[in-house]
């Protein structure tokens, strides 16, 4: 994960977690911590949260009871 400063830091944070999500660096169904992610790419958590409305509009992160976490898909048999 890489941060380069000319570029809006939400995009950037966007587009490394929608990489990371994508990659399977997370698991469906995971909990994602804004101030974890914050902490690791070594920015405020105003970009992570806005990533993370980005993200929810994309439907590959899901806010549910407070927490937000990765899409998983409902396996129907």
């Amino acid at each position: 994960m890489r941060i380069v400063k000319p570029e809006s830091l939400h995009l950037q944070t966007y587009a490394i977690l929608k990489e990371e999500i994508l990659e399977g660096a997370y698991r469906p169904g995971e909990r994602v911590v804004e101030a974890k992610i914050a902490n690791q790419l070594g920015i405020s958590r105003g970009p992570v949260r806005e990533a993370f409305r980005m993200l929810i509009q994309d439907g590959l992160l899901i806010y549910n009871d407070g927490f937000v976490r990765v899409y998983h898909p409902l396996i129907l048999l």
